[in-house]
């Protein structure tokens, strides 16, 4: 985007010239159906292009994905155009002012239901692959999708899962966000590509470029027109323009120097038919719990051998309500069928709590014969969890922007912390008990009082959302990841940076101090980071020269996954790592 400008009443974009053909043309030109790997390929480039709307603070949600609103270049690369009726998301609105979209791919709350939300932008890009994929117009059967056909295929019996879960009449049942979706389009595209090919197949960078918006041309520029009340919109994508990330799958991250190569795992779990989104090691290290986004469980599985000892769903089987206490029989655990976002073991290594996504956390007793310790209810989605040191409290996000602190035992309610003013999506209590910290969408980390809620500092030194905040053993240091690409570590008492880690080619998910060490210069002082470039990275660092830090030893690369990492988890003696991935794994790997 070059300028933007008004006159007579209209706003108007100067931008770059796209050649090229809607997805609407291009299927009446040459066919109704188009190949599910370049359908994989487009919905791959629209989840990185709509993430980065959605993770804009605030927030843009698009409000008309459909085949007419998007372009497709020569060589496949696709452009998201005509925001006429994008909107800023307003939080504590009960419903849209105006109702807008089209008709069978607008979500039902965008016919004046309730407020659109990123998930509304899910279900159009749902409506819009399923007729890339099957031909079928949506707005002559509304709300009514036919699974794809799928002549037995396990991956398209995938794909449907992921498609039935994207047009959910109700906003909470589906994905959470488009960086899933987006994780489970490169599963699956991985999947589709092993079986065409048994070599290493090199896709297509398929995003290059920046984010581009048009809607009526000439030579060499375009001029994209909107309605009069649009131009803060575009104020902001001038203000902070996409830059085109390139998608997970296609990142080659440059090998740090003095980097050792590790890519062969111990063993591999395989037990989660889609994306692992959380991955947690009992405290006594006996076992190892994870959790799918889309297969909707829980599992808990030997951390020496990988047989699994917790099998998914008591709802499916409510005669076998056995627990370990058995160690012959598996056991069951109630998911419901509902999202899982977040994991979470008590300090005693009895005691599992689960995020759902329904609005709940489950918690399990583990071995001792009894069932549900706790269930209770938050007013929006928990996508972050965190049990206090001794066990007896558990905090939680709640309605997206607040941490709720409850009673572990009973679930009573302590107290809110609301200081934050944007979604909070990770959370992480201080070993010594005192503190919480907190990431937020906006790049800020809060540091608080776990007794009072009390803000004592506030970390601003990441430039997009705070995806992953660990503690330092001893409760002095903070290191967080985030959607910039950096791991930042930190002072915990004063928010003084004392190091960034730039070794990732994207987005950091996941960061995880290693268990037992002390922050001091020498390889006992480790950091493990997991990112969108497919890698785990343990690195460490202490003080240097005229109090600056920097990397002590080597770093260690683990690149065993074939998609973006999502989860890491230090044995507690600090010598394994179990790390949840995009392609579905859980890899156990030795990182000394």
């Amino acid at each position: 985007i070059h300028d933007h400008f008004s006159e007579q009443g209209r706003s108007y974009v100067v931008m770059d010239f796209i050649a090229g053909d809607t997805l609407e043309d291009y299927l009446g030109k040459y066919s109704q159906l188009l190949p599910v790997e370049m359908v994989l390929e487009i919905g791959i480039q629209l989840c990185t292009v709509l993430d980065y709307l959605h993770t804009h603070q605030p927030p843009i949600i698009f409000r008309d994905l459909k085949p007419a609103n998007i372009m497709r270049t020569a060589d496949n690369h696709v452009y998201l155009i005509d925001f006429g009726i994008a909107r800023h998301f307003k939080p504590g609105k009960a419903k849209d002012t105006i109702p807008l979209g089209s008709k069978g791919y607008a979500a039902p709350e965008q016919y004046g239901k309730a407020q659109t939300t990123s998930q509304s932008d899910i279900y159009g890009l749902g409506a819009t692959l399923h007729q890339l994929l099957t031909g079928d117009d949506p707005s002559l059967a509304l709300f009514h999708f036919k699974p794809v056909p799928s002549s037995g295929s396990p991956i398209f019996a995938q794909l449907n899962v992921l498609l039935e879960q994207m047009v959910e009449m109700e906003m909470s049942k589906r994905p959470a966000s488009m960086a899933m979706v987006k994780q489970e389009l490169q599963r699956i595209l991985a999947q589709v590509s092993a079986q065409k090919s048994s070599h290493v197949v090199k896709r297509r960078t398929f995003l290059r470029g920046c984010l581009s918006v048009v809607a009526t041309c000439s030579a060499g520029f375009a001029l994209a027109t909107f309605i009069v009340e649009k131009p803060n919109v575009i104020d902001m994508l001038l203000a902070h323009p996409f830059t085109g990330t390139t998608p997970a799958h296609s990142l080659s991250p440059a090998t740090p120097a003095h980097a050792r190569l590790l890519s062969k795992p111990l063993y591999t779990y395989h037990g989660h038919a889609g994306s692992v989104t959380a991955v947690s090691w009992s405290p006594h290290g006996q076992y190892i719990a994870s959790a799918g986004t889309f297969d909707s469980s829980v599992q808990v599985w030997d951390a020496n051998t990988g047989i699994l000892v917790i099998v998914p769903d008591l709802a499916m089987y409510p005669a076998e309500k056995r627990l370990l206490s058995r160690e012959s029989v598996p056991a069951l655990f109630a998911t419901n069928g509902q999202r899982v976002d977040a994991l979470a073991w008590s300090s005693d290594n009895i005691h599992l709590a689960a995020a759902l996504g329904n609005d709940t956390i489950d918690s399990w007793s583990i071995g001792t014969g009894d069932e549900r310790l706790f269930r209770f209810g938050f007013p929006g989605n928990v996508n972050a969890l965190a049990w206090s040191p001794g066990g007896s409290r558990i905090a939680a996000v709640s309605g997206n922007r607040a941490v709720e602190v409850r009673s572990a035992a009973t679930g009573k309610f302590i107290f809110t912390y609301t200081d934050h003013t944007q979604t909070v999506l990770t959370l992480a209590w201080s070993p010594d008990g005192k503190h919480i910290a907190s990431g937020a969408a906006d790049g800020i980390v809060k540091v608080w009082d776990a007794s009072r809620g009390q803000t004592s500092v506030t970390y601003r030194g990441h430039t997009a959302a705070i995806n992953a905040v660990s503690w330092s053993p001893d409760s002095s240091q903070i290191a967080s990841g985030g959607t910039d690409g950096t791991v930042q570590v930190w002072d915990a008492a004063t928010g003084r940076s004392l190091f960034t880690y730039r070794g990732h080619a994207g987005a950091v998910n996941a960061v995880a101090w290693q268990v037992g060490a002390r922050l001091l210069p020498g390889p006992e002082a480790r950091i493990a980071s997991g990112g969108d470039d497919h890698t785990v990275q343990v690195w460490s660092i202490g003080p240097a020269s005229n109090q600056a830090w920097a990397l002590q030893g080597e770093i260690l690369m683990y690149r065993g996954h074939a998609g973006q990492v999502t989860s890491v988890t230090w044995s507690p003696e600090g010598q394994y790592i179990a790390s949840g991935s995009g392609d579905g794994t859980v890899q156990i790997w030795r990182a000394v």
